[in-house]
């Protein structure tokens, strides 16, 4: 994949087989992938270096929420870090603080083709300028 040339994605999940999987499948599509479990992990993981793209599970430990967790980076590095949400919960959907924040959301299990495709619009998206993805 052209696109994953040079470019580090943050993956973020408190499941241990969820997050190998999504980290598995970038990884073989060429990407360079930091792994967290929780916002104390990504912000260690990420060190000085913001990642390219944040793919995080809406639900996290200790009622954190990925939101939480990518508006946590994006103020970190002061970088509208290009980012989407994972998710089981199908309520999500229409869940009032999601929609309100804007952020798109896939739901598990995540086919690999839907991953793909929305990891190369956000990135294209962001290298394009469109921060608002």
């Amino acid at each position: 994949m052209e696109i994953a040339k040079d470019k580090r994605v943050l993956v973020i999940d408190d499941d241990a087989r969820a997050l190998e999987a999504i980290s598995g499948l970038l990884q073989s599509w060429g990407f360079n992938v930091v792994n967290a479990q929780s916002l104390p992990a990504a912000l260690a993981q990420t060190g000085a270096h913001p990642p390219d793209l944040i793919i995080s599970d809406y639900h996290l430990q200790n009622e954190t929420t990925g939101i939480d967790v990518i508006e946590h980076l994006r103020s970190k590095f002061d970088a509208k870090i290009p980012a989407f949400l994972i998710s089981g919960d199908t309520a999500l959907q229409s869940g009032h603080r999601t929609s309100m924040a804007g952020y798109v959301i896939l739901h598990k299990p995540v086919e690999p083709m839907a991953l793909r495709a929305a990891v190369e619009r956000f990135l294209k998206g962001h290298a394009e300028g469109n921060h608002d993805l």
